[in-house]
């Protein structure tokens, strides 16, 4: 049987840009699908990304490509709208594939099956299990109850280019919290920006860790870094209700987190 080697490259050809971690999830997804269908074993290249050490990624899914390994780049400047039949072109010659990309999956109604089979992916190392309970441990949220997280994306200018976040956007989320606390349930913000999060702390909980563009590993912590983003995912992960405010329609990181998860999931416009 041949395999597929999804890689999670940070150095790519083809894109300034490589995927965040949402990006490759959906990617994972996407190819994990098109395996079934062609008769693929599916696999992830664990020695590709150092996001890797954290999570205990079952055998039959991992491989440890040599990093002279050829690999396929299917990413933007892409059209989303191709790469469907360039995957599946490549699925026919019945050869094994080396590839990274971020398509986007196919929502049909076997696909509570896809994504259970990527939480099977998702099982955090006791390093994380123990860092998720140091994120804990720093706010006043009984995680035994039910909490809401809303997840501020201010994008990749904050998060990767670090420019400063604008005093309009930190009065629209403050405002955002006061709706949402009339709720009165326990409230956990998450955010790329962490001048933000100073901005909103006399308002309701935050984490006080930094988080990381997996995508971009440009920090000397990167562990450390790596290890806010999974753990605030998973922390994500047990919430009641998503609420992402940014200037899109939802972020990936935390969209693909309710759908794996199960969790409403609702956008608030920035």
């Amino acid at each position: 049987m041949p395999y597929i080697i999804h890689r999670y490259l940070t150095n790519t050809k083809t894109n300034p840009q490589p995927p965040g971690f949402a990006d490759f999830l959906r990617g994972t997804i996407t190819l994990y699908q098109y395996s079934k269908e062609f008769n693929y074993e599916f696999k992830l290249d664990i020695g590709s990304h150092p996001i890797f050490k954290f999570l205990d990624i079952p055998e039959l899914n991992s491989a440890y490509l040599d990093s002279s390994e050829d690999t396929i780049e299917l990413l933007p400047p892409v059209a989303y709208h191709d790469m469907p039949r360039i995957i599946e072109n490549l699925f026919s010659y019945n050869n094994n594939i080396n590839i990274l990309t971020n398509a986007y999956y196919k929502e049909h109604t076997n696909i509570l099956n896809d994504y259970q089979f990527i939480k099977s992916l998702l099982n955090p190392k006791v390093i994380l299990t123990d860092y998720i309970k140091k994120i804990q441990y720093t706010t006043k949220i009984n995680y035994e109850e039910p909490y809401i997280v809303i997840h501020v994306r201010e994008g990749d200018n904050v998060l990767v280019n670090k420019n400063i976040i604008n005093t309009n956007i930190v009065k629209k989320v403050r405002s955002y919290i006061q709706i949402i606390k009339l709720q009165n349930k326990q409230i956990l913000l998450i955010a790329d920006s962490h001048q933000l999060k100073q901005n909103i702390i006399d308002l309701c909980e935050t984490t006080k860790t930094i988080p990381i563009h997996t995508g971009s590993l440009d920090t000397k912590d990167v562990d450390e870094r790596l290890l806010t983003t999974l753990g605030e995912f998973f922390i994500m992960s047990k919430a009641s209700k998503i609420y992402c405010i940014n200037h899109w329609d939802g972020s990936g990181y935390s969209r693909i987190c309710s759908k794996l998860y199960s969790i409403e999931y609702e956008c608030l416009p920035l």
